[in-house]
């Protein structure tokens, strides 16, 4: 599209919708984290073996890393949106996170 063709109020509502999907994202993730977690501690209580409660807690902790990434996302979001109290250092370092550990969460 040419510069110009989407209004300034067009391109602010989907920064918006950007800002309410990351906050569904966060919550669906802790959803899931607890889940997780529960799933963990009743492998735990019944004795399962060591190499599964590895795997169990590995899981879990992708989850939590996953949801660092979407709290970070919100920092951006609030930038994005011109709340009055975004601060252009938070979205930079956000956004730094973000592309870290998007690129580097498979290397844990």
């Amino acid at each position: 599209l040419p510069a110009g063709t989407l209004s300034v109020e067009f391109l602010l509502f989907a920064e918006y919708c950007q800002l309410v999907l990351a906050v569904v994202e966060v919550v669906v993730t802790k959803a899931r984290e607890s889940k997780e977690k529960h799933v963990f501690d009743l492998a735990r209580s019944v004795g399962a073996s060591s190499s599964e409660l590895t795997k169990l807690r590995r899981k879990c902790a992708m989850v939590r890393l996953e949801m660092c990434k979407f709290v970070s996302d919100l920092g951006k979001a609030f930038y994005d949106c011109e709340l009055a109290f975004a601060h252009e250092g938070v979205f930079i370092g956000c956004a730094l996170f973000s592309a870290l550990l998007s690129t580097h969460k498979n290397m844990v």
